[in-house]
């Protein structure tokens, strides 16, 4: 008995089979820790379930108002403030939800992002109050949705307006091989007047007394006139500048050139577009023609203009042909009268200094043709102005009145 016994123990160990002993007085073996290591000495974790804790979080979850085309990190403003743990005092943390909806910083329009608490690597899930939602608000602003073109898109907010009473006809596309992508407007009858054919970009708004830098690159096939205009979208079209009065237009050529535009808004105003006029000015402006417009923008000038001690040299202080109103007008006091052509080239050219008397470059715009001098009076006038490198603004506006003898 004794040898068969040994016999098949014997057999057992050599099959491999554990001899495994237990107690008869314990009914319930003792059961590994999910932490600790297996007999093959691998580390068992905690599965996604059994990290699921109950999230409370802290801060407040207020909606985030940012300016269109500001230049802010969206996803950190969501996430400031804003922290979450469980329960029993396990520190979690917080990011934006691969699944949350994206803000877009160029278009005006609210988006709710979600933020989801994490546990480690795990998510922790809606049973657990895992998520939590912050309303991005992108209020309006002077922003032109993809202002560079890129890939030839135009954005929503371009359309067209032609004087059907004139013939005036327009119409505009994108363009993906020139200059990297752009704006192509196809001129095919300028109309009769300089405002019969405009490009216009449409839900802009402005602040309260604050000057804004139109700035744009453009050509065209023919040199001609673009009108440039800031008002009211719809009648009576009230003009937004307070330093153009009414607009102004830029002489383009056949080869690119970059342009800039001075606004200035006394008042906070909506519903205002950018109008880019493109009609009849003048006598070579009366065929047909292709303008091509790129890299558009607006952006707001943090000083008031001439408040940088810029000083504009060559002005005719006297002004005493302007209307007695007008005389106490910065923009009105460089006045010039003459009867002949001669008499005009021999007006002082516009120059100017900043303040410690380094010369600065002058730009114009205005009005870009030169005048003709025949048995008409013409008064007209011009925009001066420099940017230093800091963007502030310092102007002046010359007055030109041809008296025919």
């Amino acid at each position: 008995m004794k040898k068969t016994l040994l016999f098949v123990l014997s057999s057992l160990m050599i099959l491999g089979v554990p001899l495994v002993l237990t107690s008869c007085g314990n009914d319930n073996p003792v059961q590994d820790d999910v932490n600790d290591d297996d007999d093959n000495g691998n580390t068992n974790t905690p599965t996604d379930e059994a990290k699921q804790v109950n999230v409370v979080w802290s801060g407040e979850a207020t909606t985030i108002t940012v300016d269109q085309g500001s230049d802010v990190d969206i996803e950190a403003l969501v996430l400031e403030g804003i922290s979450a743990k469980g329960e029993d005092g396990t520190a979690l943390t917080v990011k934006i939800s691969p699944t949350s909806n994206k803000v877009n910083i160029e278009r005006a329009g609210s988006t709710t992002m979600t933020l989801q608490a994490y546990n480690g690597d795990t998510p922790m899930d809606a049973a657990h109050n895992g998520t939590l939602q912050r309303r991005v608000v992108v209020q309006a602003g002077c922003f032109i949705e993809n202002g560079t073109f890129d890939n030839g898109r135009i954005g929503n907010d371009v359309s067209v307006w032609k004087n059907g009473e004139t013939g005036a006809q327009v119409s505009i596309a994108g363009d993906r091989k020139e200059h990297d992508g752009c704006l192509r407007i196809e001129v095919s009858n300028p109309g009769r007047y300089w405002y019969d054919n405009q490009v216009e970009f449409k839900g802009l708004s402005t602040k309260e007394n604050v000057t804004y830098l139109i700035t744009f690159d453009a050509r065209s096939t023919t040199s001609r006139n673009i009108g440039i205009t800031m008002e009211m979208k719809d009648s009576p079209y009230t003009m937004v500048d307070t330093v153009s009065e009414n607009g102004w237009s830029q002489k383009t050529t056949t080869e690119w050139a970059t342009y800039q535009f001075v606004v200035t808004s006394e008042i906070a105003r909506s519903n205002v577009k950018l109008a880019l006029a493109v009609g009849y000015f003048n006598d070579d402006d009366a065929g047909e023609s292709t303008v091509y417009i790129d890299n558009i923008k607006i952006e707001a000038l943090d000083k008031v203009a001439n408040s940088t001690g810029v000083v504009f040299e060559g002005r005719n202080p006297l002004g005493t042909m302007l209307p007695e109103e007008d005389l106490d007008s910065v923009r009105a006091k460089d006045y010039w009268t003459f009867s002949s052509e001669e008499e005009y080239n021999e007006i002082t050219p516009m120059t100017a200094k900043d303040k410690d008397g380094n010369p600065l470059e002058v730009k114009t715009f205005g009005v870009t043709k030169a005048p003709s001098f025949g048995s008409v009076d013409r008064l007209w006038s011009v925009f001066y102005y420099t940017l230093d490198s800091d963007n502030n603004l310092s102007y002046c506006v010359r007055k030109y009145d041809y008296q025919a003898k």
